[in-house]
């Protein structure tokens, strides 16, 4: 079956349903060669389904799989690779803003501000470049390309997010760097942007700069410790006296914990608040079970609804 990949006959499409969730299956057969077939289909077919096969060979049962992802980082991020994925950057745009003046005249200002943009190669091998919002505006008008190109990022988004599942730090050093905490941020509370995009977003957040280093999950309360857990000594200024590098991780993530506050203060407050299942995608990546409050709370404190 794994020769038969690439023939479409729907062989990449048993595998992945056989090997899914199945670790011992995904540790043994898939190797370097599979990876690099998989990787051969995104670049010939362009289609997001491929990006999803590698998504689910990264995890098993919600778990990763360290050695596939290993495999798949060192594939997918290799440079020769780069013309598959689909490249985001924040470029300085210019607006004209309209302003009254004394005598009534209201001549345009320019005016700088930085939005997130996608740089791709299409099928001819040219770059293309468009603002994330002007492609996802056009999408939903019903332009094919823009909804092709945005279904193919957030694919991109989710493989990211799952290759850095479980901090794997070969994939978070390598992609952090250029979807850094304020990029995301901008795209997970931009409300022109469809709900699953901005999900895929968050998901990202959460696997490649919260659940990492210096990051800890905390029990906030432990009723059960070891005698040599305790220490003979104690005082109140020994408890909690981390203060530097909590206090410079708050303060990266305090937009970030705002966006999160206010986006569950806002659903809560509806009458009826799970009624748009579109909107229930995002809703359930901002509070996962094994999330935002496990990762955020038991490090520097976190909401409170």
């Amino acid at each position: 079956m794994q020769k038969q990949i690439g023939y479409d006959v729907l062989a990449e499409d048993t595998i992945t349903a056989l090997l899914h969730n199945n670790r011992k299956l995904l540790e043994k057969h898939i190797t370097a060669a599979e990876i690099d077939t998989f990787v051969t289909l995104v670049r010939k077919n362009r289609e997001p389904r491929f990006l999803d096969y590698l998504s689910d060979l990264c995890v098993s049962m919600h778990k990763s799989i360290p050695v596939t992802q290993e495999l798949i980082c060192n594939s997918v991020l290799d440079p020769s690779n780069a013309d598959i994925l689909i490249e985001t950057k924040l470029v300085l745009s210019r607006f004209e803003i309209e302003t009254t003046t004394n005598d009534g005249e209201s001549p345009a200002e320019p005016e700088d501000e930085e939005e997130v943009w996608l740089f791709w190669k299409d099928n001819s091998k040219e770059i293309r470049s468009k603002s994330v919002r002007e492609l996802a505006q056009d999408a939903k008008e019903g332009q094919k390309e823009d909804q092709e190109v945005v279904s193919y990022y957030r694919c991109q988004l989710n493989l990211f997010a799952r290759m850095c599942l479980d901090r794997q730090y070969l994939a978070i050093n390598k992609i952090s760097c250029q979807l850094d905490v304020d990029l995301i941020l901008r795209c997970m509370s931009d409300e022109d942007l469809p709900f699953d995009l901005r999900a895929s977003f968050c998901r990202l957040m959460l696997h490649m700069h919260v659940d990492r280093d210096p990051q800890e999950q905390v029990t906030p309360v432990k009723y059960a410790r070891l005698w040599s857990e305790i220490p003979s000594k104690i005082a109140i200024d020994d408890y909690d006296n981390d203060g530097t590098t909590r206090d410079e991780i708050k303060e990266r993530f305090c937009l970030t914990m705002d966006f999160v506050e206010n986006y569950l203060r806002e659903v809560v407050s509806q009458n009826i608040p799970f009624t748009d299942r579109e909107k229930n995608k995002l809703t359930f990546e901002v509070l996962p079970p094994r999330g935002w409050c496990d990762q955020m709370s038991g490090h520097f404190g976190f909401i409170q609804l």
